[in-house]
């Protein structure tokens, strides 16, 4: 794409140069000394200037963009293997309770791995512009059910049925950890960058090209050297355009090539394990 539209690009810059500054003479050399004064400036103060901060921010934006995604697959994974644990006990210690304690139990856990894989879920174009998506900004980690699954528990153990004391201290345990590695990922997906941010990003990128345009604006170098100076245009727009896909796929966790989404699988096999054991042990068909 840059390498078709660096002539209309650079004629159109031309030309609005000349009308915003009022230009009164004509160049008889083609622009040729003008180029000759103005790019020591633009090679050596402007392009140097903006290339240094746009390469320290897009390094920091990638970086923490990395990491956001390393931590959620870390809390996903901490999330179902501290679920499955919570299964195995509530199990056991609901083993000689009645039906409908073993089934409100379990209906709970079922609905928690549901909402992690909601929370989880990539949004696609058709679902932001109905906004039927939770978006990162409005969950709240104090939400769940699992203080549902505390209170029941405790109600159990005030019935004395079930496995007391050591057991009641386990699932405690078992839900404080599962409630911080929640509060972990929700942080990691509500931090997220703002728009002034990428717009100071694009702003910087765009006058890259810019000033390309500005240092190669003379007839004689277009005329002589149009092939070359395409082919320059276009590998800039390249480099700048695919650092701006790179950061726009590592600021979306579960889509994209860097995306995370296989760590939602355990939990996916975790609400199909729960899903059964609903059917089987209580006779309930969740929803």
């Amino acid at each position: 794409v840059g390498f078709m539209l660096y002539d209309p690009l650079s004629r159109t810059l031309h030309d609005a140069v000349i009308n915003l500054g009022k230009q009164t003479w004509v160049s008889v050399d083609g622009g040729q000394y003008q180029s000759e004064i103005i790019t020591p400036a633009i090679n050596g103060i402007v392009v140097p200037t903006i290339s240094i901060v746009l390469a320290t921010l897009v390094t920091g934006t990638l970086a923490a963009l990395r990491d956001r995604q390393n931590v959620i697959r870390s809390c996903l994974n901490k999330e179902a293997c501290t679920i499955k644990m919570l299964q195995e006990t509530l199990v056991h210690v609901c083993r000689d309770a009645a039906v409908s304690h073993r089934r409100n139990t379990l209906i709970l856990l079922y609905r928690y791995v549901g909402r992690i894989l909601e929370e989880s879920v990539a949004a696609t174009a058709e679902e932001l512009l109905v906004s039927s998506r939770i978006e990162p900004r409005d969950l709240n980690p104090a939400e769940s059910e699992m203080q549902a699954l505390l209170e029941y528990f405790y109600i159990l153990d005030e019935e004395g049925e079930g496995e007391p004391c050591v057991a009641a201290n386990s699932i405690v345990s078992l839900l404080s950890q599962l409630n911080g590695h929640r509060c972990d990922r929700l942080t990691a997906l509500q931090n997220v960058f703002p728009v002034i941010h990428w717009s100071v990003i694009a702003l910087l990128g765009s006058s890259l090209l810019v000033c390309f345009l500005v240092a190669t604006d003379q007839d004689a170098m277009r005329f002589l050297d149009g092939l070359q100076l395409r082919m320059l245009f276009g590998f800039l727009c390249g480099a700048v355009s695919s650092t701006a896909l790179l950061c726009v796929d590592l600021s979306q966790p579960f889509t994209g090539f860097f995306c995370i989404s296989h760590a939602m699988d355990p939990l996916i096999k975790l609400r199909r394990q729960l899903q059964r054991d609903l059917q089987t042990r209580v006779g309930v068909e969740p929803k």
